[in-house]
């Protein structure tokens, strides 16, 4: 049986996603003949970050068109989509896959473009609710990491605790309470000076991240959402940080949320704090305890690679594109002309 063609659009090369993007990639690569195109690259492409749908120029549709006709079609992250008088160009038998990784603070774009595809997931357990009030059949697809993309590094201890990302008044707040204490590492968004530290550039490629990642003994998470729809903000979610940590066999720091034991036990693989004075609490005490810190490394690190792998999760999704095809497959042999309701 030859492989399955896939079309996959993608910003890989598009700052600062392609930490959280490249392991997805790489994994449908190794499941399937994958043609990549980066709308990014072409003109008349105007990126929304996710915030609100992106259209994918015809010219790169075009341009994957060249490789096809596919047998699946995928639109990851980003609010992207192809419209509907480009989508023949990909094959008139492909099935249809929209990727959001973003949510909730890409929830808008999704409800918007979700019914564009003939599967659709959301990175956020929370928020498939909502696509089904809009009646769009979201599926979890769960955050992952990818240890051939993440590869373990030397630690290389100089912090206390290392903080990767964007800048908001929050996770200022929490960076300023441990950095009176400890010293803190923080990487952030190019040209971003609203820091109460010192910030250093951001980390736009895997090595880079993994050596930051690696030299601490403690790496910050903040869960809380700050912004997107209304009934989100003050929610909490998991983001990619604490995965890749792991990997880097760094604990991270988190604070609580109900779907967090999905992916990380509390007090075994992960710790957790309820604002400024309990984070800075209970740093001081994993600080004191090395050997509790390397037990909870190892732990978090063993319980990614097991459960939390970009291979696992395209492999379910390919199940599903499958599953679709057998039961919109009008021919006798499925055993119906018309699809299920």
């Amino acid at each position: 049986m030859r492989p399955l063609r896939v079309a996959l659009f993608v910003n890989l090369g598009q700052p600062p996603f392609t930490n959280n993007l490249l392991g997805l990639v790489t994994a449908f690569q190794r499941a399937a003949g994958v043609t990549v195109v980066e709308p990014h690259r072409f003109p008349g492409f105007r990126s929304t970050g996710g915030a609100a749908p992106a259209p994918i120029p015809r010219a790169a549709v075009e341009r994957a068109a060249a490789s096809g006709p596919f047998d699946v079609v995928v639109c990851a992250a980003g609010g992207l989509y192809v419209l509907r008088e480009h989508r023949d160009l990909l094959g008139t038998e492909a099935v249809w896959v929209g990727l959001a990784l973003s949510d909730p603070l890409g929830l808008v774009a999704g409800l918007t473009i979700g019914r564009e595809f003939d599967l659709y997931y959301t990175q956020d357990p929370q928020c498939v609710s909502a696509y089904r009030d809009r009646g769009i059949r979201a599926k979890r697809c769960d955050l992952a990491v990818d240890p051939w993309v993440f590869p373990k590094v030397p630690r290389d201890e100089q912090w206390d605790v290392v903080f990767v990302g964007k800048w908001t008044p929050l996770r200022d707040r929490l960076v300023a309470a441990l950095a009176r204490r400890f010293r803190v590492l923080v990487h952030t968004h190019r040209g971003e000076n609203r820091w109460s530290v010192p910030a250093r550039p951001p980390l736009d490629d895997p090595a880079g991240l993994m050596r930051a990642l690696a030299s601490a003994r403690l790496a910050l998470e903040v869960a809380t959402v700050e912004g997107g729809p209304e009934r989100f903000r003050g929610t909490r979610r998991l983001t990619p940080r604490p995965q890749i940590a792991a990997l880097a066999a760094t604990p991270s720091l988190i604070e609580p949320f109900p779907h967090l034991p999905e992916f990380f036990t509390p007090g075994r693989d992960i710790a957790i704090y309820r604002g400024p004075g309990e984070l800075v609490r209970r740093a001081r005490e994993l600080l004191a305890d090395p050997q509790g810190r390397r037990r909870m490394a190892a732990a978090a690190r063993e319980r990614v690679l097991r459960e939390q792998t970009w291979d696992q999760r395209v492999s379910a999704i390919l199940a599903d594109v499958a599953d679709h095809r057998r039961a919109t497959d009008p021919t006798p042999e499925n055993g119906s002309a018309h699809p299920p309701p």
